[in-house]
C-alpha cells in the first residue's frame, strides 16, 4: 500500500471512528432515535477538495492532494449532551491523543466549542480541529482532519466552510 493510499485509508477509518462515536452506547442501554438536521447551509469547498462519499457524515471533502479531510456531521435526538461530552466521544478515536487548545465560543448565537487536537490512527500522526455547535436537540460537528505535516494547507478551506456554515 503506498503511503498516500493509507493515510487516505487512515482518514478514512478516523471519519467513520468520529461520525459513529455520538451513537456508542453500552449494551444495556437502549439507543436514542436519531436524525440528521436539515437547517443548515454551507458553502462547498473548492477544489482541489472533492466530493468523499461517507455513510457517517451528512457532507464530505478531501484535498485529492494533500488527503486533508473537511466535514460536516449532524445529529438531532431527544438527548441534551454537553459540548464537552460530544467534543470527548468525537477524539475518541485518535490514540495517543494530546488536546491542543479548547474555547467555548458561539456560532450565530448557539454555543459552540472549538478544539484543535493532535493524535495518530494507525501510526499516522494527525491534526484535527473540532467545532462543535448546538441547537435546541440537534449538534452540528465540523471537522478538519489532516497529516501532522500538511495540516496548515488547508486550514483556510476549513475557516471558510465554518465562516458559511449557517444555521437557519
Amino acid at each position: 500500500m503506498t503511503p498516500q493510499l493509507k493515510f487516505y485509508t487512515t482518514v478514512a477509518f478516523l471519519l467513520s471512528s468520529l461520525f459513529g462515536a455520538i451513537g456508542c452506547v453500552s449494551v444495556s442501554i437502549k439507543a436514542p432515535q436519531t436524525t440528521k438536521a436539515r437547517d443548515f447551509l454551507f458553502e462547498k469547498p473548492a477544489q482541489p477538495f472533492e466530493d468523499l462519499k461517507t455513510s457517517s457524515a451528512d457532507h464530505a471533502w478531501q484535498n485529492s492532494k494533500t488527503g486533508n479531510t473537511l466535514a460536516i456531521l449532524t445529529e438531532c435526538n431527544s438527548q441534551d449532551p454537553s459540548l464537552e461530552f460530544l467534543q470527548n466521544e468525537n477524539l475518541n478515536a485518535l490514540s495517543d491523543l494530546e488536546i491542543q487548545a479548547t474555547k467555548k465560543m458561539t456560532h450565530q448565537g448557539h454555543q459552540a466549542l472549538e478544539t484543535d487536537a493532535e493524535g495518530t490512527v494507525d501510526g499516522i500522526r494527525l491534526k484535527v480541529r473540532l467545532v462543535t455547535i448546538k441547537n435546541n436537540s440537534c449538534s452540528y460537528l465540523l471537522t478538519y482532519v489532516g497529516r501532522h505535516n500538511s495540516f496548515s494547507q488547508d486550514i483556510f478551506a476549513f475557516e471558510k466552510l465554518r465562516k458559511g456554515f449557517q444555521l437557519q
